[in-house]
């Protein structure tokens, strides 16, 4: 039994993680908030050069992207084979909008992708799963058919939507499934995943409403087998749910302006981008082993409201929010029991202060809480946790050297972790940018930064956009 309870709370606490995990990521949705726009981990920003030729817009990008871990120990054969480079990238980023007319449009982004790195180090010991993951890679980042007509927008395709106002910590932004493989590595927006989403939008007076209807579920993508992110929940196999009408989700945001403030109030259902495991007895005997008995996905409705208000120089932000039907379980004499629904409270509050002198600081905590936790004697979910951001950033020379740091603490204190990143880019061109970047990663109890310490990487590229 103790065997299988330290497995049960190994897998409990990546679980919580990437509960978490799933709502810190944000892009400001109304143009008042594009004017503070910033990804707290982004790659390079860049303008992308378009070729017009009529109704036809032609982007393209190629990127050629080094990953170094420069602090790993090589105690193992993993982590031998991710110390040093552990990636060499080239990819190219076609995108297509077609504009017949004044009310509709047709827009097109793909990525594609081939590493390097396993000719280059073909001695070492990557796991199948990462070749097959990296090594070519292509997909779909949007493809959408747009109408307009007066006030009303219509838009149908692959693609994401955002909602809330807070820039990286948002309780309201839960739409989509993140790629958490390589924690902080992805900027917010590329860490996304889109999903095949129809939205209509329009203005009711001074109200502005937008619902929609996301098709597929997704999931959040965790770091696969023999990588060094891995974890004791890699080698579970998760599937998402099959395409059908009860899987869908939906959603309902109402927002305004008035005066110096931004309101805006959410819901929305949807099915949770992690499971929730069932933990039972798999092997009987003298010493009976516990493990995985089921593993499905909660279906959540969540309400919240969102304000940011301008004082001088500063964008003063919050969102407040309840998530009802998340399913957990239960301990009866610190043995699992049955599965039972609990509700989570959350909190954001943030700022986002424009200087001339000191740049762009941005601010943001979130809290979240069990309630009637004293009731419901979960196994492993803590009742309270909390994260904090904090995100620093300067433009030199005209606007052609960007300086930024960011820090995000999985609690008060950071002794869950925390992930810090330092970057600096540099826009020789229209077409031409660089960027080197450092990631600092802090073990602490959250298990996707478990032994973390070690892992630290150095990312360097360069960008040319035509």
């Amino acid at each position: 039994v103790r065997a299988g309870i330290v497995i049960m709370k190994k897998i409990t606490m990546v679980i919580l993680l990437l509960a978490i995990e799933a709502n810190v990521t944000s892009v400001a949705e109304d143009n008042f908030d594009d004017l503070f726009a910033d990804d707290p981990f982004a790659t390079v920003v860049i303008e992308d050069q378009v070729a017009r030729t009529g109704p036809l817009t032609i982007s393209q990008a190629f990127s050629l992207q080094s990953i170094v871990n420069i602090n790993s120990n090589k105690t193992s054969t993993i982590e031998q084979a991710y110390s040093g480079l552990s990636s060499l990238q080239l990819s190219y980023r076609p995108g297509m909008q077609y504009r017949p007319n004044d009310w509709l449009s047709m827009d097109f982004e793909g990525f594609v992708a081939a590493d390097g790195v396993f000719a280059i180090r073909s001695e070492q010991a990557w796991s199948e799963e990462d070749r097959d993951n990296r090594e070519f890679f292509g997909k779909l980042t949007e493809f959408t058919v747009d109408a307009n007509h007066k006030n009303w927008f219509l838009t149908s395709g692959l693609q994401t939507v955002t909602l809330g106002l807070a820039d990286a910590l948002s309780i309201s932004n839960r739409l989509y499934a993140q790629d958490l493989s390589v924690p902080g590595l992805m900027s917010l927006e590329d860490a996304t995943i889109p999903a095949w989403t129809s939205l209509l939008s329009g203005n009711f007076g001074q109200i502005r409403i937008k619902t929609g209807v996301i098709f597929n579920h997704e999931i959040n993508a965790i770091a696969e087998p023999g990588t060094d992110f891995a974890n004791d929940f890699s080698s579970i196999d998760v599937q998402p749910e099959n395409f059908a009408l009860e899987n869908m989700s939906g959603f309902v945001s109402l927002s305004g302006v008035l005066g110096a403030l931004d309101w805006q109030a959410n819901i929305n259902s949807q099915l949770e981008h992690s499971p929730y495991v069932e933990l039972g007895i798999v092997q009987t005997g003298s010493l009976p082993a516990m493990g995985p008995v089921n593993i499905d996905f909660a279906r959540t409705e969540a309400l919240s409201v969102a304000a940011s208000y301008v004082v001088g120089s500063t964008l003063l932000k919050a969102e407040a929010g309840v998530t009802l039907g998340f399913i957990g379980q239960r301990q009866v004499a610190n043995v699992p029991s049955d599965m039972i629904e609990f509700d989570r409270a959350s909190g954001v509050l943030g700022l986002d202060f424009n200087s001339n002198t000191l740049g762009r600081l941005v601010a943001e905590i979130r809290v979240a809480q069990v309630l009637d936790y004293t009731q419901l004697d979960l196994i492993n979910t803590a009742e309270t946790n909390a994260q904090w951001v904090l995100m620093l950033s300067k433009n030199f020379f005209r606007e052609q050297l960007a300086i930024s740091a960011q820090i995000i603490s999985f609690d008060i204190a950071g002794d869950a972790g925390r992930i810090q990143g330092l970057n600096l880019s540099y826009d020789f061109s229209d077409t031409m940018s660089t960027q080197i970047r450092y990631l600092d990663y802090i073990a602490g109890d959250v298990a996707l930064l478990n032994g973390a310490d070690d892992r630290d990487r150095l990312v360097a590229s360069v960008d040319f956009v035509f």
